[in-house]
């Protein structure tokens, strides 16, 4: 019975032990059944889609037994089938078993063929798009234990594989893994027929690589270490292309448009691990699409933690070669380091190889020389001494230069020294578009010495050519500081030797140069040059006296050549003035006798004096201004003497506007007049204008408050150079012949004083910029041109003025240009007050200056201040002052009798300021340091051309003597306008039109008078007086004093009156600091009228208003402050702030007009927008009732102002 009991319970236990297997039997043999297959093959798809959100399909799996896998037509789709991710045609694989029991798995083969990819956005920042044919691996093994991975051969066929990298709005954040630990060897790889493309993002850069074949051997990526390493590599047809996208491709190399073709490549032992680069090159040529070529590369090259070796490395094109070897360690390149490089490079470069590789300039003809550039550098050291054993270039019958030396820290601007030589021995070289505008003679010599002390570089350079003459130039350069330094020498350097086509002869001259800064708009640019020709042979003659001198220094330049022989004699001067947001300049030419004949200029006897002065302006944005002229004109000829017409040029800022020109203005003075006086047929009239203008300050002809005068000159007319239609020309006292020309092309239509000209003497008016109503003002704004023929149309005052000016140049009437406008000066005075001139006299020394130590000269004390009959200064009478020795001889002199202008002390007054109590000195140079430059000056607008202008010379003549340390005298400078009289002209006593200050006081007090001044008119205006707006003042003053019987207690703004309050104290807060006091009192008269609106204001409201108008009307805010017990003084008071959130009205309040006539008002809200609002606002019941059932034709809505329905 046991027995039984026990051979059942074996059967149960074996039973049990049988079954896993059984059904793992069971399970592995259904796999290898089709219809399992199928039914296994739809649900994985079906889960891989859902989980993937993508369409997968497998055409048909086949597993055969053992572990043979055929898988064919995979597709990978998006959800809607619309493209098609991936595919693969069929992947076939066949695996090991038994190896699979040991932790092993050994791969037969794998092979996959028509792979396709196409991942559009499915990858963030990457999109890949491409294909291969054939992709194979064999006899694989993978060791799971030992993480390592063995192909037997890769083999890839026909690939085409493009990567575009996007931009994305956000970078994803870091999840990359660490290295996993595998090894993974390829015994051989073979990638055939493959071509791979990669954009960058916008399309800014591309890059693609192909080739024909690529074979490898025993090649290892360690993925543990990062190492990689290739033991045998092979390229054949390779091609390789790199373009920037950022420009059109130069003909010869360009970096950033690369085309390289028919690669070849062998390399050997090739690795790559952090620091460390190896490999062997047996063979390398190309060819790139400038025409370059590499025929053949062989040589070895070693990186690693210590260094780079190269033992040697030999490169050859069909025409150059080049050689190289180098140790160079890495701690020889920093300054602590003790190791030492050495390096060697020498070769020869061929002209067509240079040609290519380097752009050419298609003004530049070719070099004509064929000889190769034989070369050989070789230095030894590190970066704390760096010698320089060799530095050779020969190239064959053109030049021949070798320089050596050593540079002590190169890389350290505070330590390095160096200090090298050159000696360059130069042959027959010519170059120019001709073959023979430039020559180097056979013989010559260049020798330099270059040094470097930190960061100042020194060189001296030496020309000598053959036996008869040199060239000799030192200088030096900071980099730090900037500054410079040059001297050269020739010494009868022949010139017609090295420019053969030239009429110039052998050349004896010195030049000097030196500064610091290449910025003209920098205040710490400075630069002084001095040029001197001794002799300059030229067609036969010797041109002596050339004299050059120019500086610069806090924005000014100054430029003068004087010539003075018997072929030339000139003097020319230029000054020029530069800040960051202006440049003026100004040219004087002055020709008193030029020998054109002698001077090649002429093919005939001629002789000429000429001056020509010319002065420009420009904003450097879009104002810009030139006039000029020719004057004083003289040809000498054998047939006599001919003095042309003088000649003016003016060239206008805004060109644009020459279509609008309807007449032209001169000046009474003009010359024009009296070069015409036979054609002219009312001359008497004009000569009476003349005389009449004569009589006028140019202050008062200037003015734009007067009445326009003017005459028709009779006999003459200009032409509009545009339209070619006669235009008359008047003359008038506003224009002034010491501003440009003299006379002016008028555009009434854009220019107000012109069209009121136009106006009163009935001219044509041609509007030529839309935007405004001629017929009531001139419009001077910008918009868009009509009546401008092919301008019309233009918006752009930039576009439509480049339009113009290409058109002017194109038909030669004309140029771009500025304007510049000075005024002389007269210094001299001939009365008693004024500083005596410090200048003496002598028929020996001629003018002698006082000297120092009798400085300052006193005036003489007299009882006749009158001057002479003779027009002679009082001075002149006084013997005992004028009478006197000679400082320099000794012999009897006599002292300058006339003195300064009163310019001279007012233009340097404030100075005094700083320490008026000082005995020493005017002030001290502590005094000077802490209250100068003035925060802001301001003066009369009469002074804008005298004082204004001479304290600012005055100023800068004191910094450049060291007497002030500030260049200039102001941080900011204006000018106030002048009140006129009623009748719009100067206050006179002659005229009778002056306004007594205490009558007007007595009629309406301080306060409104101060006031009236401040609100009459913008501050640097000249405006006529008028008692009704001084009165008016008045009446305002008495609202403001009556407003406190309208007070309510509240010490916050209330809610009707918080915005205006808030809008005052901005509006009058930055008005006051922009000088716009009438627009200021404005806004307060605005606000005083809401109160008057309200019924009703508070104390706060009160209290703000006081402490606004107090600088304008001090004294009734001051009582009104005291009587309301308000505190301490008003001024005493800190100024009111405004809140930002409180500047804007949640509500306004519109008309609503019905046919254009006011039928109510409506509250709406203030940030309602245009169409919501012609929509909706006539839908309310409050308009509808205004519109009275009538049928709405049209609804138009202006923001925050009005509403008005059109109905019918």
């Amino acid at each position: 019975m046991n027995n039984r009991k026990r051979r059942y319970t074996l059967r149960i236990v074996a039973l049990l032990m049988a079954a896993p297997v059984v059904v793992f039997t069971a399970l592995l043999t259904l796999l290898y059944l089709p219809p399992v297959q199928h039914w296994a093959v739809e649900r994985v798809t079906q889960v891989a889609s859902a989980a993937t959100g993508m369409n997968i399909h497998i055409g048909r799996i086949r597993l055969a037994f053992p572990l043979d896998l055929a898988i064919r037509e995979v597709v990978v789709a998006d959800e809607m089938y619309t493209d098609t991710l991936a595919s693969i045609g069929e992947l076939r694989t066949r695996v090991a078993l038994w190896p699979l029991l040991r932790g092993q798995v050994e791969v037969e083969g794998i092979s996959l063929s028509r792979i396709q990819a196409q991942t559009g956005r499915l990858i963030p920042a990457v999109g890949i798009d491409g294909q291969i044919a054939e992709l194979r691996l064999s006899k694989g093994n993978i060791d799971l234990a030992n993480q390592q991975v063995e192909v037997g051969a890769l083999l890839m066929h026909e690939a085409e594989v493009a990567i575009s990298l996007r931009q994305e709005e956000e970078t994803p954040p870091d999840s990359t893994s660490p290295p996993a630990p595998w090894k993974i060897r390829l015994k051989r790889g073979e990638l055939t027929d493959v071509n791979l493309q990669l954009q960058m993002p916008a399309d800014t850069q591309a890059l693609s690589a192909s080739w024909t074949q690529l074979h490898t051997r025993e090649a290892v990526i360690d993925l543990h270490t990062q190492a990689y390493s290739v033991n045998h590599l092979t390229l054949a047809d390779g091609a390789f292309s790199f373009d920037n996208g950022r420009h059109h491709p130069t003909p010869a190399f360009d970096p950033d448009h690369m085309a390289i073709s028919q690669i070849d490549l062998k390399a050997d032992s090739l690795f790559y691990k952090g620091q460390e680069i190896r490999g062997i090159v047996h063979q390398l040529a190309l060819w790139e699409r400038s025409g370059f070529q590499l025929t053949h590369t062989e040589g070895e090259v070693r990186m690693d933690s210590t260094g780079l070796h190269i033992p040697l490395w030999r490169m050859q094109t069909p025409h150059s070669h080049l050689q190289a070897v180098g140790e160079i360690p890495w701690s020889s390149l920093k300054e602590t380091g003790r190791a030492s490089m050495k390096a060697q490079v020498e070769g020869h470069l061929a002209m067509a190889d240079i040609q290519a590789l380097m752009p050419v300039n298609d003004t530049l003809s070719q070099p004509q020389w064929t000889a190769p550039l034989t070369f050989q550098v070789a230095l030894h050291g590190n970066m704390r001494r760096l010698q320089i054993d060799t530095l050779g270039v020969r190239m064959d019958s053109v030049a021949h230069l070798a320089a050596s030396g050593e540079v002590c820290y190169p890389t350290n601007d505070k330590r390095r020294m160096a200090k090298d030589s050159l000696h360059n021995n130069l042959q027959e070289l010519w170059t120019g578009a001709d073959s023979s505008a430039l020559h180097i003679p056979a013989g010559s010599r260049l020798d330099a010495t270059i040094g470097a002390d930190k960061t100042c570089y020194t060189a001296t350079l030496s020309l000598h050519e053959r036996k008869e003459g040199e060239l000799i130039a030192r200088g030096f350069y900071d980099t730090h500081s900037q500054e410079y330094a040059l001297n050269a020498r020739a010494d009868s350097l022949p010139l017609h030797h090295f420019l053969p086509l030239s009429p110039l002869g052998h050349l004896t001259a010195q030049a000097h140069l030196a500064g610091q800064g290449t910025d003209p708009f920098a205040s710490t640019t400075r630069l002084t040059a001095r040029a001197d020709i001794d002799s300059l042979q030229y067609v036969g003659h010797t041109i002596t006296g050339v004299k050059l001198n120019a500086s610069m220094k806090e924005h000014r330049a100054q430029m003068t050549l004087e010539s003075l022989n018997p072929l030339l004699d000139m003097m020319a001067e230029a000054n020029a003035h530069f800040v960051p947001d202006s440049l003026s300049a100004t040219a004087v030419v002055d020709v008193r006798r030029a020998d054109l004949y002698a001077l090649q200029m002429a093919q005939v006897p001629l002789t000429a004096s000429i001056r020509m002065e010319m002065r420009g302006e420009s904003n450097l944005a879009d104002s810009h201004t030139t006039r000029g002229a020719i004057t004083d004109m003289t040809l000498l000829t054998p047939q006599g003497d001919f003095k042309p017409k003088n000649l003016y040029v003016e060239a206008l800022t805004r060109p644009d506007t020459l279509y609008g020109v309807t007449f032209m203005v001169i000046a009474p003075e003009h010359p024009i007049i009296e070069a015409n006086r036979d054609k002219i047929k009312n001359i008497d009239a004009l000569d009476a204008y003349k005389e009449e203008c004569a009589k006028k300050t140019e202050f008062e002809r200037t003015q734009l408050v007067k009445e326009k005068t003017g005459l028709k000159i009779e006999g003459i007319s200009g032409i509009n150079p545009l339209t070619g239609k006669e235009v008359p020309i008047f003359i008038s006292d506003y224009v002034m012949m010491g501003y440009g020309t003299g006379a002016i092309m008028a555009v009434p239509a854009h220019d107000q004083r012109d069209w009121e000209f136009a106006k009163k003497f009935g001219i044509e008016i041609i509007e030529v910029i839309k935007g405004g109503d001629i017929e009531k003002e001139a419009y001077t704004g910008d918009g868009e041109m009509v009546n401008s023929s092919f301008l019309n149309g233009y918006t752009n005052k930039k576009e439509s003025i480049a339009r113009v000016l290409e058109e002017i140049e194109k038909m030669g009437i004309g140029k771009a240009g500025v304007q510049y406008k000075m005024k002389d000066w007269a210094f001299n005075r001939q009365r008693y007050w004024g500083e005596p001139i410090p200048l003496v006299h002598c028929e020996k020394c001629g003018v002698v200056p006082v000297p120092y130590e009798e400085l300052p000269l006193l005036l003489p004390e007299v009882e006749d201040f009158q001057p002479g009959t003779d027009g002679k200064s009082p001075l002149a009478r006084i013997e005992s002052f004028v009478n006197c020795t000679c400082p320099k001889c000794g012999a009897p002199a006599q002292r300058e009798t006339d003195t300064m202008p009163q310019w001279a002390g007012s233009s340097w007054y404030f100075l005094r300021y700083c320490d008026p109590h000082n005995a020493e000195a005017f002030a001290s140079k502590e005094a000077l340091n802490y209250w100068m430059p003035v925060d802001w000056y301001n003066g009369g607008m009469e002074h804008v051309t005298r004082h204004l202008l001479y304290s600012r010379f005055w100023h800068q003549f004191l910094y450049d003597i060291g007497e002030v340390s500030c260049p200039e005298p102001y941080m900011k400078r204006t000018a106030q306008g002048m009140i006129l009289g009623a009748d719009g002209e100067k206050m006179s006593k002659s005229r009778g039109n002056v306004e007594n200050p205490d009558e007007i006081i007595a009629d309406i007090g301080a306060d409104a008078f101060r006031m009236y001044e401040m609100f009459m008119g913008a501050f640097d205006q000249a405006i006529p007086w008028s008692t009704n707006g001084a009165r008016g003042c008045r009446k305002f003053l008495d609202r403001v004093w009556r407003l406190q019987e309208m007070l309510v207690d509240g010490d916050q703004y209330s809610d009707e009156l918080k915005v205006t309050v808030n809008q005052t104290i901005k509006k009058v807060s930055e008005d006051i600091e922009q000088m716009k006091f009438n627009t200021a009192i404005a806004q307060m008269m605005t606000m005083v009228n809401e109160v008057y609106a309200k019924g009703s204001l508070n104390h706060a409201e009160y209290k703000t208003l006081l402490l606004l108008l107090s600088p304008v009307s001090p004294h009734i805010c001051e009582e009104i402050w005291e009587k309301q017990g308000y505190g301490a003084p008003v001024y005493t008071q800190p100024w009111p702030e405004y809140d930002e959130n409180s500047l804007v009205r949640d509500e306004v309040e519109i008309a609503v007009q019905v046919n254009g006539k006011v039928k109510g008002k409506l509250m709406i809200p203030a940030t309602l927008t245009r169409e919501t609002a012609q929509e909706e606002l006539p839908k309310l019941p409050q308009v509808q009732k205004i519109v009275d059932g009538r049928t709405i034709v049209k609804v138009v809505f202006v923001p925050g102002r009005l509403l008005n329905i059109v109905v019918k």
